[in-house]
């Protein structure tokens, strides 16, 4: 298991140009022109769950972060951020974020949100089967009490509807103190291995957060 753990950074810097280039997620057009890509509706979609279902209270001065060990061999492919969102893609270092083999990444969503956990399971996947072909959902673990709630879950999927490619993702969603953390690693297989679940759910599991003096 990788002991390294690294802090993404904040603030994230907002390049415009793209949202995600991930061949199922999204398209790398300028986003005045592109249709609103999965990732997106989903990080709107939940913004909105979280809003209307939640005790939403916006974060100023954000000390909390969730530190994931990715390998130490990945590298920042693109970050997005707003005032109520940011987005960082994780890719290996000999990859380009336009034709990645493995993508890690981790949305927040910021302020105080007390979102039933399931809830952002299913919603995920109600997104996620509007762009695939018959994807299937797969529940794993969660903790639902106590502090720090979260879930683990995969989606597979054997192609989309923008195109014939397959593509799963693990994800892991977790409640902190002042965010909401959605992350994922997803690969371009219709299904996940025994293998690779169980390495990246240790993974996301060994997880930590940290507080930040200001």
């Amino acid at each position: 298991m990788l002991q390294t753990y690294r802090i993404l950074p904040d603030p994230l810097p907002v390049h415009l140009n793209y949202i995600n280039n991930s061949a199922n997620f999204g398209y790398k057009l300028p986003l005045e022109k592109k249709c609103v890509a999965f990732k997106e509706r989903i990080m709107k979609q939940l913004l909105i769950f979280l809003i209307s279902v939640c005790f939403f209270i916006p974060a100023i001065g954000q000390t909390e972060r969730l530190i994931i060990p990715w390998p130490e061999t990945w590298k920042i492919g693109s970050q997005e951020k707003n005032h109520t969102m940011s987005m960082v893609e994780l890719i290996p270092n000999n990859e380009k974020i336009d034709q990645w083999t493995i993508i890690g990444t981790t949305t927040v969503f910021t302020g105080k949100q007390d979102a039933p956990i399931d809830a952002t399971m299913n919603l995920t996947f109600n997104e996620a089967k509007k762009a695939a072909v018959n994807p299937t959902l797969t529940f794993i673990d969660k903790k639902e009490d106590g502090k720090n709630p979260w879930i683990l879950f995969k989606i597979e999927s054997a192609s989309y509807k923008n195109n014939n490619n397959p593509e799963s993702q693990l994800f892991y969603i977790v409640e902190g103190d002042e965010a909401l953390y959605s992350n994922f690693v997803a690969i371009k297989e219709s299904t996940l291995s025994k293998e690779f679940v169980d390495h990246w759910k240790g993974l996301f599991k060994s997880s930590k957060f940290v507080k930040l003096s200001q």
